[in-house]
This record gives structure tokens, C-alpha cells and sequence, in this order.
């Protein structure tokens, strides 16, 4: 009798066993559940708290204005003052330059679209040298702020950024020239595809898919590589147009890409809310929407140079 019931299973003893067992393992797995979740969560907090976003570069630009407030406050002071007397007389200058074209042009008998092509390209230097003027000193006195440098008088920050103004405007005009001629040459290349070969029209669609696809592929790989070779050629003192396209290389190399492009994307969402706005003020006001543009983008263009100011100490500290 008793070996009997030895040898019987208690079938209600196991049933509560394994329902114990269960809930135990249970336990168990949705604890190291919630420790591997709170670790993954941390470490991924971890990481975006260690990546270098536009926001934070643009706090650190307001961190580096308020520690050389005086400097910035006069740069911006003198940029302001000339940008206004530019604005003044940029119209009838433009048309001097063009009535001094047309006259050489009847004197010399060239042709007049030669010469005020050569008029309009000295004009478009002379803006693109006052505009590379003004972004340098504001470059200058935000990288001394941050650097906990300053220069002892704003008549010594404008000169340094007068006698860096001739390379850095070279830079931005090889930098434009990298960007826009590979894609003049792929447009040509097409147009001639287009107009010596009768394609179908399935064709003529893959080829200029590609052509866009080529081009937006050409853009984005410029301006992630070598935006900061302008703010290199005014920073770093004995450095050539050539050599400071690759330090901008090098710095971005492992990081500082994504960055680049999330700030172009910040421009223009500024430039189009800047525009929106304008063209709002100007139905409603007397005030011409271009007037309204034209000083909503100054602040704009004030803050994507500063962020690639603090981006380029940020790259330059990491790389050291």
C-alpha cells in the first residue's frame, strides 16, 4: 500500500510546482529584461549626449559672444554700417560699372556684352570681398570668445580680418568654382547626349534621373567635406587655398558630416521662413518684402557662420 502510493504522481503536487517554476522564470526574465532595456536606453542617451548637435554649437556661439560681447557688438556694429552704405550706393555703382563697360566698348570696338560681363564680374568680387570682410571679423571674434582669447582692440580684430579677407575670398570662390563647374560639365554632357542621339523617351528619363541623382550626389559630398575650408583659411594663419580644403577633410573625416548637412538644412528652412515672412509684411505694409528678406537674413546668416565657427574649434580640439 504505501509502495503504491510512492509509486502514484501526484499530478496536483506538479501542477504547482510548474506553475511556481513559471512565475519564478518568469520573474526572472522580465527582470533581466528591464536591466538590458535601462542599459540599452543609457547607453543610448550616453551617445546623443556626447554627439555635437546645431543647437548645441549654437549655444556655444552665444557662450563665445557673451565672453567678447564688446568685440562682436562692434563688428556687428561696423558690418551693419557698412552693409547699409553698400545697400545705399550698390545701385548706382552697378550702373556706373555699366556705363564705364558700354563706353569702352564703343571706344575699343569690342563687343559691349564682353565688357559688361568683365564689369559685372569685378562688381560681383567686390560684393563677394565686402560680404567675406564682414563674416571674417564676426568668425574672429566669436573663435576669441570661445578660445578665451581676445584681442586687445576692435580696430585690431578688423585688421585681422582686412588682411585675411583676400585668401578667405579666394577659398569661397574655389569652393563655389568645385561645386558648380563639375555640374556645368554634366549638364553640357547630357544636353549633348540629349540633342546628338534620338533616345526614346524611357531613356531620356533614366538619363536625366541620373544626371539629378549624379549632381545631388556631387552637392551633398561637397558641402559634408569641405565647408569649413573658409573658416580654416581665416583661423589658421600661413595656410593656402589647397591646404586648407584638406584640413577640411581631415577634420570631418570620422565626424562632423552629418553636422554639416543638418546646418545647410537649417539655412534654408531659415532662408524659406525668412522669404514666407517677408512676403507677409510686405502685403500688409508699405515696406517691399525684399527690404524685409534682406534684414531677416542677416541674423539667419550670423548664426549658420557662427555654428560653423564653434564647429571648426570643436573638430580642431578633436583631431588634436
Amino acid at each position: 500500500m504505501i509502495l503504491e502510493q510512492f509509486q502514484t504522481p501526484n499530478w496536483r503536487l506538479s501542477k504547482r510546482r510548474i506553475a511556481r517554476q513559471y512565475r519564478r522564470t518568469k520573474r526572472q526574465v522580465s527582470h533581466v529584461l528591464h536591466i538590458k532595456y535601462r542599459r540599452s536606453e543609457r547607453t543610448l542617451y550616453a551617445y546623443f549626449r556626447k554627439q555635437y548637435f546645431p543647437t548645441t554649437a549654437l549655444a556655444d556661439t552665444r557662450l563665445a559672444i557673451k565672453k567678447n560681447e564688446d568685440i562682436f557688438l562692434g563688428t556687428l556694429l561696423v558690418s551693419l554700417v557698412l552693409g547699409y552704405a553698400f545697400s545705399v550706393s550698390g545701385l548706382t555703382l552697378a550702373l556706373e560699372f555699366m556705363a564705364v563697360g558700354g563706353t569702352m566698348a564703343s571706344a575699343l570696338g569690342l563687343s559691349e556684352m564682353l565688357l559688361y560681363f568683365v564689369a559685372g564680374s569685378v562688381f560681383a568680387v567686390a560684393i563677394a570681398w565686402l560680404v567675406v570682410f564682414l563674416l571674417n571679423v564676426s568668425s574672429i571674434a566669436i573663435h576669441q570668445g570661445a578660445t578665451h582669447k581676445r584681442y586687445r582692440s576692435l580696430i585690431a580684430t578688423l585688421r585681422a580680418g582686412l588682411g585675411r579677407t583676400s585668401r578667405v575670398t579666394g577659398t569661397w570662390i574655389a569652393f563655389f568654382a568645385l561645386l558648380a563647374v563639375p555640374l556645368a560639365i554634366l549638364g553640357m554632357l547630357a544636353l549633348q547626349i540629349l540633342l546628338n542621339f534620338e533616345l526614346t523617351e524611357n531613356t531620356t528619363i533614366a538619363l536625366m534621373t541620373g544626371c539629378v541623382i549624379a549632381a545631388c550626389t556631387w552637392i551633398v559630398g561637397v558641402l559634408m567635406n569641405f565647408s569649413l575650408a573658409p573658416y580654416i583659411a581665416c583661423l589658421e594663419e600661413q595656410v593656402t587655398i589647397l591646404e586648407s580644403f584638406v584640413r577640411s577633410r581631415q577634420l570631418v573625416m570620422r565626424r562632423g558630416r552629418l553636422f554639416t548637412l543638418g546646418t545647410y538644412t537649417l539655412l534654408c528652412l531659415g532662408l524659406g521662413a525668412a522669404f514666407l515672412v517677408g512676403r507677409v509684411i510686405g502685403t500688409v505694409t508699405p515696406i517691399g518684402s525684399g527690404a524685409i528678406f534682406t534684414i531677416l537674413t542677416v541674423p539667419v546668416l550670423l548664426a549658420t557662420n557662427g555654428i560653423f565657427t564653434t564647429l571648426y574649434r570643436k573638430r580642431r580640439l578633436a583631431r588634436a
